[in-house]
């Protein structure tokens, strides 16, 4: 599918699907490719005097940041979060083409974010490299919103392992988490050193305006990133303390059983010699069941007083 996304006169931004045979380079205009066929992909290559190995390489889900260029064109690619619909949240490639007149994108699937931008009326059509920093200031700005979420979600876990409730299920979606949080690592990453490259844009005249509004969008990923790395952290913590809790109470747990274990066989020991049919000590003596009693008592005492002082248990 094609989409054109362009200012209205009155003022609003306005998309709509267009047909493969009216494609062609608009000047303050936003081309967008979702999920495109052979066909369009080839299209869009002759007409816009494109690589077509830059475009193939866009729907390669797996595909890293990079920056890439030819005589009038450069190829920047991002890769860009959304909510897949188990409800955990991933990165998708998303190829941004622009040059001093005109610009697209190529993405493997739908934009989740190309209707918010197609409805924002202060979304600025002056130039490409508006549009450009407009697109990667939003897609920067939903890492931003997921990752509050991310953090969020860490910090109710921790709340259940601080109140003592935390369950397998947590343990689960702990792991989910860190591997989501781990993709967006990865995409972001690389994403300080192309923003620095694409200041230097020879196909981009940007002014003091534009480069400040790259380095607050440099900063942005750079919070994002520390606070990544902040909620690997805790989760490895919060991992290593319930591992060592859990083997802490697991001790207390077994030296318990051992004692108890302990306490019943000695007892056992005794009443089973007593019980047997041969002659013993004291066996016709009538204070001989009290004499026994007490002096297996006096035992178990005497090992507790023991394992107390040699920390046994």
């Amino acid at each position: 599918m094609i989409e054109i996304f362009s200012k209205a006169t009155s003022g609003s931004l306005t998309h709509k699907v267009i047909p493969l045979g009216d494609l062609r380079p608009i000047a303050n205009a936003w081309i967008s490719l979702e999920d495109p066929s052979r066909e369009e992909l080839d299209v869009t290559t002759e007409r816009f005097g494109l690589k077509a190995g830059n475009l193939s390489d866009a729907l390669d889900i797996h595909e890293s940041p990079r920056l890439d260029h030819d005589a009038a064109h450069d190829y920047l690619y991002v890769r860009w979060p959304r909510m897949n619909k188990s409800g955990t949240t991933s990165t998708s490639p998303l190829l941004i083409v622009y040059s001093a007149t005109d610009l697209l994108t190529v993405s493997p699937i739908k934009l989740d974010n190309a209707d918010f931008l197609g409805n924002d009326v202060t979304f600025s059509m002056r130039s490409s490299k508006s549009i450009l920093l407009q697109i990667l200031t939003q897609i920067f700005n939903e890492y931003e919103l997921y990752i509050k979420g991310q953090s969020q979600l860490v910090k109710k876990i921790i709340d259940k392992m601080q109140r003592n409730k935390l369950e397998s299920e947590d343990f689960i979606r702990f792991v989910l988490v860190e591997e989501q949080i781990n993709s967006f690592t990865s995409a972001l990453d690389p994403v300080v050193s192309l923003m620095r490259r694409l200041a230097t844009s020879k196909h981009l005249a940007f002014t003091n305006n534009d480069r400040d509004m790259i380095e607050d969008i440099i900063l942005s990923v750079e919070q994002s990133i520390h606070t990544c790395d902040t909620n690997v952290a805790r989760i490895v913590s919060v991992r290593e303390a319930y591992a060592a809790l859990s083997n802490n109470s697991l001790n207390r747990t077994m030296k318990a059983l051992t004692a108890a274990t302990f306490f019943i066989a000695l007892p056992n020991v005794v009443f089973g010699m007593y019980g047997m049919n041969i002659e013993l000590p004291m066996q016709h003596h009538p204070w001989a069941f009290v004499t026994i009693i007490i002096g297996t008592v006096l035992a178990i005492i005497t090992v507790i007083l023991v394992a107390k002082r040699r920390h046994w248990f």
